[in-house]
């Protein structure tokens, strides 16, 4: 079975398609579209993986991934992104398990969710 994921992303268009590939790939998959609405969901909802932009309005990606760090450590997070990659790094400091540039391709998607879930082991 596959894992229960948690796609935070803002551009309705980008969060349907990731959903879809990785409801295609197996796994269970939540979409929210603000970082509130996702600690909302994580609340009701038990999670082993969160996918979040880091643009966001309200609270950003960055400011997500620093509360998920301090409520659920345990959780993977993977940061996606159209910022420069100083930022990206930045998203790792802050706990995300890694991080990808859009544009990405599907498989560096499945590759960074088999990575992130492998580190969770």
């Amino acid at each position: 079975m596959g894992l229960s994921i948690l796609v935070v992303e803002d551009c309705e268009p980008f969060r349907e398609v990731l959903a879809e590939l990785l409801e295609l790939d197996g796994h269970r998959v939540w979409a929210c579209d603000s970082g509130d609405s996702a600690l909302k969901c994580l609340t009701q909802n038990p999670m082993d993986l969160v996918i979040t932009d880091l643009q966001m309005p309200q609270m950003d990606g960055f400011e997500l991934i620093r509360k998920l760090q301090r409520s659920r450590p345990e959780l993977g997070v993977i940061a996606i992104s159209g910022l420069n990659s100083q930022l990206l790094q930045l998203a790792t400091l802050l706990g995300a398990k890694a991080v990808l540039a859009k544009p990405f391709t599907a498989d560096e998607l499945f590759l960074a969710v088999r990575t992130v879930s492998d580190l969770r082991s």
